[in-house]
């Protein structure tokens, strides 16, 4: 099993947020490079593990579709990575 998998396996129930204040794009988790660093400015916070995944995805100009770990955490009935099901609610601060 992916780790992504497992950890949304390991904490299906709660609240998950999810910060995307500064995303390292490349070399994560073990360190990385600080120009593969993308300011995306926000934070999400989700019931749906898996949605607040495939939303970070997004948030970083990948396709959810294409991210493995999601699929399997899916297939598991972990949660749905289809924003568009889940209908996600934008709040703007500042």
């Amino acid at each position: 099993m992916l780790g992504a998998a497992r950890a949304q396996r390991d904490m299906k129930d709660g609240i998950h947020p999810l910060d995307a204040m500064r995303v390292l794009t490349q070399g994560a988790p073990a360190g990385g490079n600080p120009n593969h660093v993308k300011a995306v400015g926000a934070v999400a916070v989700s019931v749906n593990p898996v949605a607040a995944d495939a939303w970070a995805a997004t948030a970083v100009g990948a396709d959810p579709s294409e991210v493995r770990g999601l699929g399997l955490a899916e297939q598991r009935r972990l949660g749905r990575a289809d924003l568009k099901a889940v209908a996600p609610v934008e709040i703007v601060a500042g």
